[in-house]
C-alpha cells in the first residue's frame, strides 16, 4: 500500500490496452463463489482463520462460514490469465501464476506514507496506521493462505523500488521485461 503500484499498473494498462484486474477480481471471485462482494471483501488479502469461519457459520452468516476464498481466487485469476493481456494486483497472484511475469512495486516506509498522505488526503498517523495495517493484513494473507512467512523478492521477476524511479521510468521497465519476456509476434 502507497508503493504506487497502483498508479503504474494503470498506466501500464493503458500504454498496452490490457486490462487490469484489481478490484474488479473482488467482483469475479464473487460471481465464481455465488455470494455476495462483501463476504468476499471481508477475506480479500486478510486471514480469516477456520476458528471466524466457524464463527460465522455457528452464528448463522453460512455464506461467510462456507465460503472458500482461495478455492475461487485461484479460479478466478485462472480465468483471467486464460483470457490473456492482463494485469492483477496482488492476492498472491504471483503464486498462483508463477509463469507470468511477475512484477513487485514496492517503495520506502516514508515514501509510502507520503503517497498515502497525497493520494487518500490522510493525516501522518491516519496514513502511517493504514500502512502498517495494511501490511500487517496482507503479511497474515500470504503466512495463512500460502504459507509465505514473509514476501521476497525471489518469488517475482521484477522487482522495482520506488524511491528511485517515477510512475513514467517504472512504466518503461515493465514494458521492457514484457518485451524481453515475451517477443511480439
Amino acid at each position: 500500500m502507497g508503493s504506487g503500484a497502483r498508479i503504474v499498473a494503470a498506466k501500464l494498462a493503458h500504454e498496452i490496452g490490457w486490462s487490469i484486474w484489481d478490484k474488479e477480481l473482488i467482483e469475479a471471485v464473487a460471481q465464481d463463489a455465488r455470494v455476495s462482494r462483501h463476504i468476499v471483501e471481508a477475506f480479500d488479502e486478510k486471514a480469516v482463520s477456520e476458528i471466524e469461519a466457524f464463527t460465522h457459520s455457528v452464528l448463522g452468516d453460512y455464506d461467510m462460514g462456507s465460503f472458500m476464498y482461495l478455492r475461487h481466487l485461484t479460479r478466478a485469476i485462472a480465468s483471467i490469465a486464460k483470457l490473456g493481456n492482463a494485469i492483477i494486483l496482488g492476492r498472491g497472484a504471483n503464486f498462483i501464476l508463477p509463469d507470468a511475469l511477475n512484477v513487485r512495486i514496492d517503495a520506502p516506509d516514508e515514501k509510502r506514507i507520503e503517497n498515502m498522505m497525497k493520494y487518500e488526503q490522510l493525516t501522518r498517523e491516519e496514513a502511517e496506521k493504514k500502512v502498517r495495517q495494511s501490511d500487517r493484513e496482507r503479511q497474515e494473507f500470504l503466512e495463512r493462505t500460502f504459507g509465505r512467512e514473509r514476501v521476497k523478492n525471489v518469488n517475482y521477476d521484477l522487482t522495482i523500488w520506488m524511491e528511485k524511479f517515477d510512475t513514467d521510468g517504472a512504466v518503461r521497465i515493465i514494458k521492457t521485461a514484457l518485451d524481453v519476456w515475451c517477443p511480439p509476434a
